[in-house]
């Protein structure tokens, strides 16, 4: 007997059940827009009960639609592939309408179409999750029966134009007539450019119910709220039919209307988005003359995979050479492939996570894409990485899978549960042991004495340790996150990390600086700084003995201080980027800088903090501490591996370049002549030819940190004397070896072009990388104007902008400053804590700036995108670090 499981697009429906189509339109419904009311069936029930309540008529007719599994999805849209049946008028019409639409799965060419796009595979891994589907039915199509509207005017929008999906424009093409004619390709539409701004409310009713409702909304109160940044193109690739053809184009709509009604649309288009979690989205829509209808909305399948810079950000915030992706990607990429199969187990088949970070711009994005897809697989909601990193609110998790899954989520948290003690373990077996090897036999970094081998050897014993470093650098503050969130505690004592341990040392030895500076010379902090500070302290310009001992002792300690934490850098996660250790000079000059501050810069005070644990007897306070504390332990272990991994390469490069241990042969070769012919390469961009007319005589490589432009499978070849196989990165036009000049060139070209940008899209959609653009001037802001981020350190402070694209020891600040930085690590720390507040264009509560700030009560703003665009140097702002918000207060002038 025929079961029946009849629902109506006003219940909720699963769209492991009924279809993504079905289940969109429910919840379209559920949120309060129109959407025309229908019914909906699975294959194999009784059709019966659905005939007898659907009374088509030649008033009321019905449409007939497929809601199939995996139609619909972000991997497939399907568009074409199963029938619709239009115009139903009786219920003889209706029954034969069913099985025409049911029969089109089956069809030769839907079969062909989810084969290719790999759908069936993800529709009997649905089934397999679910233990509500029938399994002995091999149909996965559902029917969808809707009362059919006449249109008036009808269209599809996209929330992010398909072929420049990185800008604000929503991007609508309309029809007259209803939706049919679209669809059907028989009519050419007109297509029009909405710019929506990301500041459109969450929320506009009763927005899409009715347009004469909202008329009635748009007192002048949410007129600027709503609308008022609304911009409409209406001759975006379509200039040859210019706007006063509109009569003849659409006679039933006026033409203010018919803007009422693409704002009306582009709003709901950036609202969906938002409600699917950044997913741009495909919405078929009509206009019958009164109401604004909904007809279907899915996801644009071919700006999948979406690329997220917010989380990368956190974690490798600057541009990133070659060298160190090719050892970063890999280790991260198995990490997290690692953790997911420990939960997902059998059902993390299929998912390729090497694809779970990739380089666009020479910056590091993540795969949000497949991490949504991971984690729903877990029943978790597509942002929980971002609700723990980034503070981002989550939604519901789907409970069901979450029991189906428990098994390997007790496992997750039983590794969590023993971070602390597999940690221990591993430091006094292998973290400690190594480090102190590495220490007792210190790279030269002028004069390398380690042969090529030993220096490989020790390479390979660094990237052995570093893979389970990782894990623990990417499991501790995930850790620490889930346990703040459930303790409810903000507020940690930071004295753990490297960086405010550094940055307590760096004061404490300012300080002393200041008091011997002040001793010597009343006047020493309205001059120049001295040139030469270490000479001048080792008792090069005083015959006292006394002060010539003070000198030398202050000297030692920095030098202690530099050896101590030299392991630090600007950026951390990219070896690429000198150590601290590397650049003596001008620490010199910061501590010269940093005493001076504290002349006249009231600063908190320079013994720590007590910690959590001791203001509070809460025993899960401190618990909490100590995991903090870990987070800290394991962040110094990673970064040391890192800079003894770093002095490695630069010791390779040291003993006589890349271009000696080239083959003999090419190492007096010039690049063929056709190489600098005026032709270009095949296949090259500008790029590539502008490298390709630039003429190499040598193929020696002389420039100190060539061999970051390198990856390490380049370089391994390279000392066994193997060609370069071209790669991702090294276009097919270099020949092997002996292109090797050319090919560093067109990397270090393309790099620089790519940190130009300090503002970089925050999603980038599909597999192309879109044209990043120059840098753009600081645009003029109205006082009262008011820019949003992530609040990551309260209090509140007004200042003066000082724009800083990279680390400058030698800037000038005080606490009347407000830095804007493009980002902040480690090595930023030192020069932070002078400034009065602090905003970062990237960033959030657990990155480096945010903890630092925490630390010495400085209040920061993170994660506003457009900082180097909208404030200027000189401009004076008020930051609030609790609210995440920045007034602007007056112009530079």
């Amino acid at each position: 007997m025929a079961r029946s499981s009849l629902k109506t697009l006003a219940d909720p429906l699963d769209a492991d059940r009924f279809g993504a189509k079905a289940a969109n339109l429910s919840r379209l419904h559920a949120w309060g827009y129109a959407v025309p009311s229908g019914w909906t069936c699975q294959a194999g029930d009784d059709r019966d009960q659905l005939l007898r309540l659907v009374q088509p008529s030649q008033d009321r007719p019905v449409i007939v639609r497929s809601s199939a599994i995996g139609e619909d999805s972000l991997k497939a849209s399907a568009a074409g592939q199963y029938e619709s049946i239009a115009d139903v008028i009786d219920r003889a019409t209706l029954h034969q309408a069913l099985d025409r639409c049911m029969a089109s799965y089956s069809s030769a060419s839907a079969i062909a179409y989810r084969r290719d796009l790999g759908v069936d595979q993800d529709e009997d891994q649905d089934r397999n999750l679910s233990d509500t589907v029938n399994t002995a039915n091999a149909l996965t199509m559902s029917l969808l029966v809707q009362r059919q509207v006449s249109g008036v005017v009808s269209g599809v929008a996209f929330s992010r134009d398909p072929v420049a999906p990185n800008g604000d424009q929503v991007a609508i093409e309309v029809v007259a007539g209803g939706a049919s004619a679209l669809v059907s390709g028989r009519v050419t539409p007109a297509r029009y450019s909405v710019t929506v701004p990301d500041t459109i409310p969450d929320a506009i009713p009763p927005l899409a119910i009715a347009i004469e409702e909202v008329d009635n909304y748009r007192s002048e109160t949410h007129k600027a709220e709503w609308l008022g940044d609304l911009v409409i193109d209406e001759t975006l690739n379509h200039p040859e039919q210019p706007t006063e053809n509109h009569t003849d184009r659409f006679p039933e709509v006026s033409p203010d209307r018919l803007r009422e009604i693409l704002q009306s649309i582009a709003a709901i288009a950036r609202q969906l988005e938002r409600r699917d979690h950044g997913t741009p989205q495909d919405l078929e829509w009509t206009y019958d003359g009164q109401t604004l209808w909904l007809l279907q909305a899915r996801p644009i399948s071919t700006l999948y995979p979406i690329w997220t810079r917010r989380i990368a950000a956190e974690v490798a915030p600057g541009a990133v050479h070659p060298l160190a992706w090719s050892i970063s990607q890999p280790l991260t990429c198995g990490v997290w492939g690692a953790i997911f199969t420990t939960v997902l187990g059998d059902r993390a088949d299929g998912l390729d996570f090497s694809q779970t970070a990739t380089l666009h711009g020479s910056h590091a994005y993540f795969n949000a894409s497949l991490l949504g897809d991971i984690f729903r697989r877990m029943g978790l909601p597509p942002e929980s990485l971002e609700f723990l990193v980034r503070d981002q609110s989550m939604s519901r998790p789907s409970f069901r899978t979450l029991l189906i899954n428990l098994p390997g989520l007790l496992r997750l948290v039983g590794q969590q549960l023993r971070l602390t003690q597999t940690f221990d373990r591993d430091d006094r077996a292998l973290f400690t042991p190594l480090l102190h090897q590495l220490a007792t036999d210190p790279i030269n970094l002028q004069n390398p004495q380690q042969s090529p081998q030993a220096l490989f050897d020790r390479l390979d014993r660094i990237l052995a340790a570093l893979q389970p470093a990782t894990r623990y650098n990417i499991l501790a503050p995930i850790g620490l996150a889930i346990r703040q969130k459930i303790a409810k505690i903000e507020d940690l004592d930071g004295g753990m990390m490297p960086e405010v341990q550094a940055t307590r040392a760096f004061q404490a030895i300012a300080n002393e600086l200041r008091h011997y500076l002040d001793q010597r010379d009343p006047g020493w902090a309205t001059r120049e700084p001295i040139a030469d500070l270490r000479s001048s302290l080792s008792g090069g310009v005083t015959s006292d003995e006394r002060e010539q001992r003070q000198g030398s002792d202050l000297l030692n300690k920095f030098d202690a201080w530099l050896d101590r934490y030299g392991y630090l850098s600007d950026v951390g996660t990219n070896i690429a980027i000198s150590t601290w250790r590397e650049t003596p000079d001008r620490w010199l000059r910061l501590w010269w800088q940093a005493a001076k501050a504290l002349t006249t810069v009231p600063k908190p005070p320079l013994a720590m903090k007590q910690p959590q644990n001791q203001q509070t007897k809460n025993q899960g306070s401190r618990s909490l501490q100590e995991f903090a504390r870990l987070k800290g332990r394991v962040a110094e272990v990673y970064d040391r591996l890192l800079a003894e991994l770093r002095w490695c390469f630069v010791a390779l490069e040291h003993q006589g370049k890349i271009g000696q241990y080239l083959p003999s042969s090419t190492i007096t070769e010039s690049i063929d002549t056709e190489t600098n012919s005026e032709q270009p390469a095949p296949n090259c961009s500008a790029l590539d030819q502008s490298i390709s007319d630039q003429s190499v005589s040598n193929q020696s490589i002389d420039t100190a940190g060539d061999i970051f432009w390198l990856t390490i499978a380049e370089i391994r070849q390279i000392f066994a004397d193997n060609p370069v196989k071209p790669t991702e990165t090294s276009p097919s036009q270099f020949s092997p070896l002996t292109d090797l000049p050319r090919l560093i060139q067109y990397r270090r070209a393309q790099f620089d072009r790519d940190r130009q940008r300090t503002t970089l899209p925050r999603l980038v959609y599909g597999a192309s990388l879109p044209d990043l653009p120059p840098r753009k001037s600081p645009t003029s802001s109205t006082p009262g104007e008011i820019l949003t981020g992530i609040g990551a350190s309260r209090g509140q402070v007004r200042g003066r902008i000082v724009l800083v694209s990279q680390f400058d020891p030698s800037l000038d600040i005080d606490r009347d400053t407000i830095l804007v930085v493009p980002y902040t690590d480690a090595g930023w720390s030192p020069l932070l804590v002078q400034a009065g507040g602090l905003i970062s264009a990237v960033g959030g509560r657990l990155s480096h700036g945010a903890i630092v700030a925490r630390e010495y009560g400085i209040p920061a703003v993170m994660d506003v995108a457009e900082a180097f665009e909208r404030l200027q140097p000189g401009q004076w702002v008020q930051i609030d670090g609790e609210r995440g918000t920045i007034e602007l207060i007056a112009s530079s002038s």
